[in-house]
Parts: C-alpha cells; sequence; structure tokens
C-alpha cells in the first residue's frame, strides 16, 4: 500500500511533482525519526533509484565549501525572497500595461534586471538559492550543508534571521533544506502575534528584534503574488483589473518601505538583494500558475541597493545572470572567495518541480543574457 501511493505521489501530473504531493513521501521537520526514514526509503526505492538505473538522472558534482577570504566583515545583508513574481510584470523592467513599480522606479541607486531561476517551484528554486547550487538534483549538498548560505554567514561571525510570511504548513518542506540549526531567529506567520497584518506587511514588525550592532544576514520571505492573487495585498492596493498585477504593487510598496526603513535604522554597511522563487504562467501557453519550463516562469527579478559602502558591489551585481550567481554574490558579501557570474557563453541550469530533478530539468545555454539555446532533459 504504501510503495503504490509513493510511486502514485511521484508522478508528474501535466509535467510537474505538486508540491502537495512531495510533502505525503519527503521527510518533514514534524515528523518522527522512524517515519522519516520509511519516507526517505521509499522516496529513494520508488522516486529515485528506477530514474538512476535507467540513466535518466544527470549526476552533476557537488560543490566544495568556500574559503573566507574576509573576517568578519561588518555589513547587513538583506535578502528579500519574492513569491510567484515573473519580471515580465514590472514597469522598472520594462512592463507597460500597468505601472506596477512607481516608488521602486523612483528610488536612486537601484539596479534591476531580469534573471533565470533555480527551480520552476519555491521548494526547487529556493533549496538551490539557499545552498548555492549550480544544478539541478544535487542533494548531497543539501545535505551536508557545506555551501548554505546560513551556515556560511554563522562561520564568518554573522547573526542569521528568517521571517516569512507564508505559514507553518506552507513552510514544511523548506524547512528541511535551509540549513535551519544555523538561523538564530526562524519565524513563519503561525509565530506571530494574533491580530498581526494578514499580508507582506507582517514582516516589517519583525525589524525592531534584529540588532543591527551585529553583523546580519537576513532572510524576509513573502507570500508576495502567490494564488489566490486578491488575498495577496491589502483592498487599498486594488488598482488594476489584474489582480496579479495589484500583487506586484503592493509588492513595490513593501520593498519601497524596507529599503527606506533600513536604510534609516542602521548605519552599518548595508546590501539590499530582492529576487523571487519562480514566476507565473497568466494563460500563455494555456496554462495558469508555475511548475513548468515557459520563459514567463523562470525569468525572474533581480534588485540590488547598497547603502553606506565604500567598496562598491554594483559591479559584481551587474554580473548576477542566475539564482547561482545571487548564492555566490551573496556568499561574496559573507566574506567568501567566490567567483559572480562568468564571461562569454554559459550554460545556466533550471531545476523542474522535484528537488532530485525527477520531473526534469532545463539547460539553458546563455550567451550575452539571451537564450541561444534549450535543452530540456527529462
Amino acid at each position: 500500500g504504501d510503495n503504490y501511493e509513493t510511486r502514485k505521489w511521484l508522478q508528474p501530473i501535466e509535467g510537474k511533482i505538486r508540491h502537495s504531493a512531495q510533502t505525503k513521501v519527503l521527510p518533514a521537520k514534524y515528523q518522527s525519526m522512524s517515519v522519516n526514514v520509511q519516507r526517505s526509503l521509499q522516496y529513494f526505492v520508488w522516486g529515485i533509484l528506477p530514474k538512476k538505473i535507467l540513466g535518466n538522472v544527470e549526476q552533476y558534482p557537488v560543490a566544495s565549501k568556500p574559503v573566507i577570504n574576509e573576517v568578519q566583515p561588518k555589513r547587513t545583508i538583506v535578502l528579500i525572497m519574492g513569491e510567484t513574481l515573473r519580471a515580465q510584470q514590472l514597469s522598472i523592467l520594462g512592463y507597460q500595461e500597468n505601472n506596477t513599480t512607481p516608488l521602486l522606479a523612483k528610488i536612486e541607486g537601484l539596479y534591476s534586471t531580469s534573471i533565470f531561476s533555480a527551480g520552476t517551484m519555491t521548494k526547487t528554486s529556493v533549496s538551490a538559492l539557499v545552498n548555492r547550487m549550480e544544478f539541478p538534483g544535487v542533494t548531497t549538498q543539501i545535505a551536508n550543508q557545506d555551501n548554505c548560505l546560513f551556515r556560511l554567514a554563522k562561520e564568518n561571525g554573522f547573526k542569521t534571521s528568517f521571517y516569512s510570511a507564508q505559514n507553518n504548513s506552507q513552510m514544511k518542506i523548506l524547512e528541511t533544506v535551509i540549513c535551519l540549526k544555523y538561523i538564530d531567529d526562524y519565524r513563519d506567520r503561525d509565530d506571530y502575534a494574533k491580530g498581526s497584518s494578514i499580508h507582506d506587511d507582517v514582516l516589517m514588525d519583525q525589524l525592531p528584534d534584529i540588532d543591527f550592532n551585529e553583523n546580519n544576514l537576513i532572510v524576509l520571505h513573502q507570500r508576495g503574488s502567490h494564488t489566490p492573487y486578491n488575498y495577496q495585498y491589502p483592498p487599498s492596493f486594488k488598482a488594476f483589473d489584474s489582480e496579479y498585477d495589484n500583487t506586484v504593487l503592493y509588492t513595490d510598496f513593501l520593498l519601497n518601505k524596507l529599503i527606506n526603513t533600513f536604510e534609516s535604522t542602521q548605519n552599518n554597511e548595508l546590501h539590499f538583494i530582492f529576487t523571487s522563487d519562480h514566476g507565473e504562467l497568466l494563460g500563455e501557453h494555456g496554462r495558469q500558475g508555475h511548475g513548468w519550463f515557459f520563459e514567463e516562469v523562470y525569468k525572474v527579478p533581480f534588485l540590488y541597493k547598497e547603502h553606506n559602502v565604500d567598496n562598491s558591489r554594483y559591479d559584481a551585481a551587474k554580473k548576477v545572470l542566475s539564482h547561482y550567481d545571487v548564492s555566490n554574490f551573496i556568499t561574496s558579501l559573507l566574506g567568501y572567495d567566490v567567483e559572480i557570474g562568468g564571461e562569454g557563453t554559459r550554460e545556466i541550469y533550471v531545476n523542474g518541480s522535484d528537488i532530485d530533478a525527477l520531473a526534469g530539468h532545463l539547460k539553458l545555454t546563455v550567451k550575452n543574457g539571451e537564450v541561444i539555446n534549450e535543452e530540456l532533459k527529462n
């Protein structure tokens, strides 16, 4: 019975393995050790092993742990992790139908571009970004935690915080892949005070608990532009007929407020980074949602702003083309010796809906920021 259920849950539907399915078979923080051992074994036997034997899952190398070249740099790094926000819908990136980013457009020194996500769903993109994964399916790199941003931060004198606007049930899978033991202060929506905002501005309420005299790595995780879109913003932000565009307008407000708040409340060197986990289909290709290998899903925004910085990092930010580059950019800010981006033609990998790449992945050949070849690997 368990074997049949495992095979059923791991069967891709419409080309993707759904989030709800993986919660049935992957180990979880809230389960007992014996249950997690059973889940891991079933997942391996009925999901991973057959594809390994058949040669359908490519074997990519595990990255070595980076070396410190700047001991305990005094700075605050803020990563805002957006949710389901595609690059095509930001006015500052060329969207013309509605003015979705009026406040961000006025911020002096804000660098903005579109980049390639590491995955087509939250669990694959965030796990890759947090663990500095260049290649899909390299779960050994997640397990050994050698490249986890929070571990690297702790081992070079940073205090670490992760605040999510998503609730505990939505965070179950992510909690197993973000090296929780290296996060000093971890909170999701279920941890916030009763009566708190139901929208992403609840993240603002957590900021007074941060000691800005410390070196900090702070991750703020939105609910963002996930369905149902009309639940993700206050009524005052219903400016457009498009509910999705209204979520973008609300994110514009939130990011502007966060930038202003961080710059006005502390004097440390500050690096402010925003990207989204993945994008969204809004009817294109006859589909709604994400999890598929379309540009609307794998192209996401990347924003960067620095404050009180002597050694500017804008040149490094301009080399960022992917989530893997974002990981390396943050790792370099944490004081480690890593290369950001690369010259000439590059290969960039986008995982599908499964962490082990059981639902396939995309290899993009990119030249001057443009895709010149796509290769889908199932």
